[in-house]
């Protein structure tokens, strides 16, 4: 995964038996950091740099999402650990909302919190199954693949506290892909 500016690219590796999230500068040879030894992927990188939205393994607790400051103490952080499967989380561009794939219904659906802060209320935006989640360019839509394959698109309105989505529509006919962990369906669809 690209850093906004280019400069560097994160990527997930395993390294003596663990996998962990590394960085390595683009455009001139050096050594890869280790990020994050605990982590399985990156999932997301913040348009300011600030973050790297990543997703972690549990044997209690599934699949999770952590962030991981990149300024600071670097210390990465829980945003949710629970008993339900959480992955390819994707932050909205002014990087205030993150979207992500979960299956509290038992059916994976696209769910909205705030972001950075852990533990903030969650909205709801598929009703047919969701997953892999991508936001417009600006913001005001969100787009996944429900639960027939189809890619929709959903409007998008936010008040900085409060997050709304509305009239969910068929973005596309058919995504080709039909398993999941295949990201390359949602990039080639768009």
């Amino acid at each position: 995964m690209w850093s906004p500016d280019g400069s560097h690219i994160a990527f997930s590796s395993n390294r003596d038996g663990r996998t962990g999230v590394y960085q390595k500068a683009t455009g001139r040879a050096g050594l890869e950091e280790v990020l994050d030894g605990e982590a399985q992927y990156p999932s997301d990188w913040s348009r300011d740099g600030r973050y790297i939205v990543e997703v972690r393994e549990n044997p209690k607790t599934k699949t999770d999402i952590w962030g991981l400051p990149l300024l600071g103490d670097r210390k990465p952080f829980a945003f949710l650990d629970d008993v339900f499967w959480e992955g390819f989380a994707k932050l909205s561009p002014n990087g205030r909302w993150l979207a992500y794939p979960s299956n509290p219904t038992k059916r994976f659906e696209i769910y909205v919190q705030p972001f950075p802060a852990p533990g903030g209320q969650r909205w709801q935006v598929s009703t047919n199954g969701g997953d892999f989640p991508t936001w417009s360019r600006d913001g005001k839509k969100l787009f996944f693949v429900d639960g027939n394959r189809t890619m929709m698109a959903s409007d998008v309105k936010t008040d900085g506290v409060n997050f709304r989505s509305a009239r969910r529509s068929p973005s596309l006919r058919r995504v080709w892909s039909n398993h999941r962990g295949s990201t390359s369906a949602m990039t080639a669809a768009f």
